[in-house]
């Protein structure tokens, strides 16, 4: 309603704290190491250059990894986005080494 306080855990760090609405940044949680689909880096990626400034999340234990392997080609950053390995372990991004040679990331 109106005037009414809403709150939200917006980066996701176990604390909602009070959203006064004026923008919203568009969250993106990678919940697969595969390179393609449903919950995929490449699938978050795509959705933040569709709609720009939003901040990309990893969980690990949905992933079974923390590694994303890419074999398809490189993922192409177009707009602003915050990319946050939010686990003890860092996230790993590498190319399968039977893809063929191309670079993790371009960023336009």
């Amino acid at each position: 309603a109106r005037g009414q306080q809403r709150l939200a855990d917006g980066n996701h760090d176990g604390s909602a704290r009070s959203d006064i609405g004026a923008f919203e940044v568009q969250s993106y949680v990678v919940t697969t190491s595969a390179d393609s689909g449903a919950g995929s880096l490449r699938a978050a990626v795509a959705a933040n250059n569709a709609f720009g400034f939003g901040a990309i999340f990893f969980d690990t234990a949905a992933m079974g990894s923390d590694t994303v392997t890419l074999t398809s080609g490189e993922l192409a950053l177009n707009r602003a986005v915050r990319i946050s390995g939010t686990t003890a372990a860092p996230i790993t991004v590498a190319r399968d080494a039977s893809a063929g040679a191309f670079r993790l990331f371009s960023v336009a």
